[in-house]
């Protein structure tokens, strides 16, 4: 798996989980719920994008591809929408958590390398 990936993954969790402590300091697990259910989806959602573009570019495992696939698009998007429909989670928090992650991955993937 790529660097910047395993980065983006650490980085995310450990930012979810201070937030998420924070959150549960206020006594507000439905959103402390909530935000980490969107940065695991986002960040799950993110490294099979990856390694399906790695996938294809070098024309490897066609199995695996499969694989990636039926776990990208039938079992964490519906997921996603029964999490939407049956409002378990704020939306506001789960949007939040997925915000949060695009944030580091943008910074992550900009951000210059140190030598």
């Amino acid at each position: 798996m790529n660097d910047i990936v395993r980065s983006v993954r650490k980085t995310a969790y450990l930012t979810g989980a201070a937030a998420g402590a924070m959150l549960l300091f206020r006594n507000e697990i439905d959103w402390a719920a909530g935000l980490m259910a969107g940065i695991l989806w986002c960040v799950i959602n993110y490294s099979l994008t990856v390694s399906l573009f790695e996938m294809a570019l070098l024309q490897k495992e066609p199995k695996r591809i499969t694989r990636a696939l039926i776990i990208k698009f039938p079992v964490l998007y519906i997921g996603g929408f029964f999490i939407l429909k049956y409002k378990l989670f704020p939306v506001m928090s789960l949007l939040t958590g997925i915000g949060l992650t695009l944030l580091i991955i943008g910074i992550m993937n900009i951000w210059p390398k140190r030598a």
